[in-house]
């Protein structure tokens, strides 16, 4: 949810970051925003409130956004990638930049301000013609600090929400410092509803009827509802398939969807993409390597019981070195998802090896062979990163196959090389239709930038019947 144009504060909350550069002022207006978008596309329509190719416009107020937004989650104000990727989609016309007050910190928005306070003073763009969406409410990191003074909902021990208005005021100005900007055009409240289901703020269901949350809110507040973001991807597609009564709190609500490429899909995360460190091709290579490595694993931990022997001391040990069986006992299940192996191998199983290897210099290093305990450091490592890549290239094979089958089902918009990554972008910008609102994508490099950008903004979007055939397809496929 939002509140239009939440103003900079005389006074910062106690975490606002100190400012080198200048303030700017404004905040995104109808005017400015569709001169952007015809700037852009070279379109100027006759109607003054038709939408410009490639964006729609919101109704509260009637401003025109890209129908790409920039998502700035994972983004960091020390990676130079990241400020190149958002300046180039400023450049390609994406004018609607999401981020938040908790993204890595605070780093995300300090990237967004020094990128904004580039292209602001250089006279790229004016600050008018973007929309700048943060949120606040959720609190973790710099934010949980002081947080036992403000009414919240308590997630974990350092994890926490709350809408305390002084809590909230606090974060803005927070905000609006790192960003450099005296406003903020659309303020999302993340996850209002564990602050408004129950008493028992330890307990709360993950959705409530959205309706039921207006009910808490005042007039004001209402009248200033603009806006609601959501998941939405080929996977996660319910809110297509939820009827609106016609309330008139939620006609003139813009849509804003993320995770466009991130799918919960069987429980799993999936991430909709065919660009991985690992191509098709590898798979040879990638194959021979892990036969090698179990090979090198199996023998080296066969070598360490002949070499040490069966008494007390060493029999504990041994029980330890035995990840050739386990690994290979549980090779197809460690494929199944990439993310989960690669969390499972990097932070619990090489650190558990590292402590074996020094608990086993303690019983007499001298008894084994020279070098045996690099080598099998050396070897579980090749081992570890050839599953890792084994998994990827099983999500790869499928997600190709994926894409394959979608434009199968809408060969007139859906090319056969089209990218995994905008098919589903494409889907879910469609689903937001013409009613005002953006697909928030991550687009950390900027080739990804300029795939989006061609594939959303500047390609037709789907219609209704084809996502509708998109969706059944992804379902089956």
């Amino acid at each position: 949810m939002s509140a239009l144009f939440a103003r900079r504060r005389a006074r910062l909350g106690p975490f606002a970051t100190s400012r080198t550069r200048g303030l700017h002022t404004g905040g995104a207006t109808p005017l400015h925003t569709r001169q952007f978008a015809e700037s852009i596309t070279g379109a100027v329509p006759r109607d003054a409130r038709a939408a410009v190719p490639g964006f729609t416009v919101m109704k509260k107020p009637d401003l025109v956004v890209s129908r790409l937004g920039f998502g700035a989650y994972r983004t960091r104000n020390d990676v130079g990638e990241h400020a190149k990727a958002l300046k180039l989609a400023i450049q390609s016309g994406v004018n609607v930049i999401d981020t938040s007050g908790h993204f890595e910190n605070g780093s995300s928005e300090e990237m967004i301000g020094a990128v904004l306070n580039d292209v602001l003073s250089g006279g790229t763009v004016r600050r008018e013609a973007l929309v700048l969406i943060t949120k606040a409410g959720y609190m973790s990191g710099r934010s949980f600090e002081g947080a036992s003074a403000f009414e919240r909902a308590i997630m974990s021990d350092n994890v926490a929400h709350s809408l305390a208005s002084a809590f909230l005021e606090r974060e803005i100005g927070a905000s609006l410092d790192r960003l450099g900007v005296e406003k903020v055009d659309v303020l999302m409240l993340n996850n209002p509803e564990r602050m408004v289901a129950g008493r028992d703020k330890r307990h709360t269901p993950d959705h409530i009827d959205l309706l039921r949350i207006l009910n808490f809110s005042s007039e004001a507040f209402k009248k200033n509802f603009s806006s609601v973001e959501y998941p939405l991807n080929l996977f996660e597609a319910e809110a297509l398939d939820q009827d609106f009564d016609g309330s008139p709190a939620l006609v003139d609500v813009a849509q804003f969807t993320h995770r466009a490429l991130n799918s919960i899909a069987n429980g799993q995360i999936r991430p909709l993409l065919t660009r991985f460190d690992v191509r098709i091709e590898d798979e040879p290579r990638v194959a021979e390597t892990l036969t090698k490595s179990f090979e090198s694993v199996a023998e080296l931990e066969s070598n360490l019981v002949d070499q040490l022997g069966d008494d007390s001391a060493a029999t504990a040990i041994l029980a330890k070195f035995v990840w050739a069986q386990v690994l290979g006992d549980n090779l197809s299940r460690l494929t199944d998802n990439p993310f989960t192996v690669r969390y499972y191998l990097e932070k619990q199983v090489l650190p558990a090896i590292d402590a074996d290897l020094t608990a086993l210099e303690t019983i007499g290093d001298s008894t084994l062979p020279a070098g045996w305990a690099e080598e099998y450091r050396k070897q579980t490592r090749l081992l570890s990163k050839s599953i890792i890549q084994l998994s990827f290239l099983s999500l790869l094979r499928a997600n190709l196959n994926l894409a394959s089958v979608l434009a199968s089902v809408a060969p007139e918009a859906i090319g056969r090389d089209d990218q995994l990554a905008v098919t589903a972008a494409r889907m879910s910008a469609a689903a937001v239709g013409s009613d005002g609102g953006s697909v928030l994508v991550g687009m950390r490099k900027s080739e990804y930038v300029t795939e989006l950008v061609d594939g959303v903004m500047r390609r037709p979007g789907l219609t209704e019947e084809q996502v509708d055939a998109v969706r059944d397809a992804a379902k089956h496929a």
